[in-house]
């Protein structure tokens, strides 16, 4: 089969569209960030008596280069060569494949091969798959039929691309689907290709497919201040953050808490962590040898639970961290971390812990984990990360009886569209105002 396919010229910043986002290329991105999260930081003022003006703060992005080129991982749908997308032209004309976002439920090209909201190594590959299913339909025919769309995921560091294409029926020759995309791999320099259809996937380059990752975080006394390199291995399809721009940021922000109560009390912490997810937080904040003394941490996800026991491994935090597959909620129910631990036949508990670190999804705390939390009369601070305002603001609501807010900074999870990510202190209530005490220099 011959390729008549002739690819049209570049476009220009103003015809590439972003779907589904409020903020276009054209507009003003800076003032777009600082905009959503002042209007963020008044809403919350509004809704929550447990929030003051003067305990909050915002991180906007500081230059339109900040709000691109950032997402770690995304999805796209494939749009075959006549397949039209919702305000394309005439049915008919050859438009080689085109990748395209969903908005209301239908296809919007994007109207060049890359998208400028990923990284540059998502942008890179996206073009590189583009071209080959383009420039030789003969070669790209086996794992072009039935291919519906790809999911590209990034490290932070730009190391490694996992790519996985979807098909909307089995694919019909693993061993040419495979043999096709050993040379589609190299030609493209991905990590890991995955085919994915129903009840069936084909794995070409690293198995099993990981993303192996490395951030730097400030180092402390015991590193003299030097900066720390925290090392991660994220399989395929698990959770881990989408904005690394915006990881750092967070971390910063709970290690810069961190210090200060390690300060305040005059000695290293012990944290009770729950949705702990890969052991992004737990891993960084384990390397804080100064300021740590040791961190227990659950996670529902078994996948997730392993990726986190295997990162606490390659950050030698064995003697400091422990990990356990588990329910938040059900640490309530048990009656606390006491009688948790005392079943987990874990080291004791002498002391309690004074800090509690939720990362809950976008649903927020289940009620009783709100409830332990009040209960827990060791945990004198509580770190809340949280994706989601309305069940922030519950929970606040549900803490407030024993929790005062101590700082609340907003971040912008995703540039150029409405999503906020919110970091809030918590600090539990003396008995009379005349004892409450602030920590300041957190910021």
């Amino acid at each position: 089969m011959v390729n008549t396919f002739v690819p049209p010229p570049s476009p220009n910043t103003d015809s590439i569209r972003l779907p589904t986002y409020e903020c276009q290329l054209c507009d003003d991105a800076v003032q777009h960030s600082r905009k959503k999260l002042d209007e963020a930081a008044a809403s919350y003022l509004a809704v929550s008596s447990s929030i003051k003006a003067g305990l909050i703060s915002t991180l906007p992005a500081k230059s339109n280069e900040d709000t691109l080129s950032y997402r770690c991982s995304c999805s796209f749908q494939l749009l075959a060569p006549n397949e039209l997308s919702m305000d394309e032209g005439e049915v008919g004309v050859d438009r080689g494949f085109r990748w395209a976002m969903r908005n209301n439920y239908e296809p919007v090209a994007l109207r060049t091969k890359k998208f400028p909201v990923a990284l540059p190594r998502i942008q890179s590959g996206m073009e590189a798959l583009l071209d080959v299913m383009n420039d030789d339909f003969s070669t790209s025919r086996v794992f072009t039929d039935g291919l519906t769309g790809g999911t590209f995921s990034c490290s932070w560091n730009e190391e490694d691309l996992i790519v996985v294409l979807h098909y909307g029926a089995p694919i019909c020759s693993t061993q040419d689907w495979t043999k096709e995309m050993n040379k589609v791999l190299e030609k493209c320099a991905f990590t890991s290709i995955l085919g994915r259809s129903k009840k069936r996937v084909a794995v070409v380059g690293r198995e099993p497919p990981t993303l192996n990752d490395e951030i730097i975080i400030m180092g402390d006394d015991d590193d003299d201040g030097e900066n720390v390199a925290v090392c991660y291995e994220k399989p395929e399809g698990a959770f881990f953050h989408p904005n690394g721009n915006t990881m750092h940021q967070a971390l910063n922000w709970i290690q810069g808490a961190f210090r200060t109560i390690s300060n305040d009390i005059g000695r290293k912490l012990r944290l009770f962590e729950m949705y702990c997810g890969c052991g992004a937080h737990t891993c960084a904040l384990g390397m804080m040898k100064g300021i740590m003394e040791k961190i227990v941490a659950i996670e529902i996800d078994q996948r997730l639970v392993d990726a986190a026991e295997r990162n606490i491994e390659l950050n030698g935090l064995e003697s400091m961290v422990k990990v356990f597959q588990d329910d938040a909620a059900r640490v309530g129910r048990v009656g606390g971390i006491a009688n948790y631990l005392k079943k987990k036949k874990l080291l004791d508990d002498s002391g309690g812990f004074d800090i509690l670190l939720v990362d809950p999804p976008r649903s927020g705390l289940e009620e009783v984990v709100c409830s332990f939390a009040e209960k827990e009369v060791s945990i004198e601070w509580v770190v809340y990360v949280s994706c989601g305002k309305e069940a922030l603001v519950r929970d606040l609501a549900r803490l407030e009886t024993s929790f005062s807010v101590e700082k609340m900074v907003l971040t912008d999870l995703f540039p150029r569209t409405t999503s906020v990510e919110t970091l809030v202190l918590l600090r539990r209530r003396r008995k009379s105002a005349g004892e409450e005490e602030k920590i300041g220099g957190i910021v």
